[in-house]
């Protein structure tokens, strides 16, 4: 089965220090992130021209960026076609969500490359958080357009166990929490 007839993965674990250094670089997120993307009913396929456009690099900045991510199968060909005389290679992501593996936590040798993939990912959730709170697209009501309540309740009940489980017993804890949840309201 070649990688345009293999189906996207719901979700992948990250369980290895290659695809771990592969997440964390800004640029190869943001292409990720941009593959990840729900697209309609099926995941988006982007050349690099395109990827590029939406991400507004140079499309030779990326090529190297999409070489690694293929290379560790966070990404794969999709489709190839002729333009101008060119083989063009059309990316896909192989996953629609990443997870990463406690094992990853726990491995000695990985703590640089672990610490560096999460404050790039860190760093990539805030820039587009913030700009989207800037754009006006992300509001502080507490319960925009109806909400979850249902969600809300399940989360600050589990909220206020942790600050509970993290003060008693005789080991207490420190457990720390950052839940930032929010889909921007897009015009149109």
């Amino acid at each position: 089965m070649n990688a345009s007839e293999r189906p996207a993965v719901p979700i992948r674990e990250v369980e290895d220090i290659g695809t771990l250094r592969a997440l964390s670089d800004p640029i190869r997120l943001a292409i990720m992130r941009a593959l990840m993307r729900d697209d309609g009913d099926a995941p988006r396929v982007m050349s690099v021209k395109e990827l590029a456009g939406e991400l507004g690099e140079p499309p030779t900045r990326l090529y190297r960026h999409v070489k690694q991510l293929a290379a560790v199968d966070l990404i794969q060909v999709a489709a190839t076609r002729v333009v101008s005389g060119i083989l063009e290679h059309r990316y896909r992501a192989s996953q629609v969500s990443l997870r990463l593996s406690h094992d990853l936590f726990s491995a000695s040798g990985s703590r640089g490359e672990l610490t560096e993939a999460l404050a790039a990912t860190f760093d990539d959730f805030r820039n587009t958080f913030l700009g989207h709170v800037a754009a006006g697209r992300i509001g502080f009501d507490p319960d925009p357009r109806g909400g979850r309540p249902e969600f809300r309740t399940r989360l600050k009940a589990l909220l206020e166990e942790y600050d509970v489980l993290s003060t008693s017993g005789p080991d207490p804890v420190p457990v720390e929490m950052l839940c930032v949840f929010g889909s921007p309201h897009l015009p149109g």
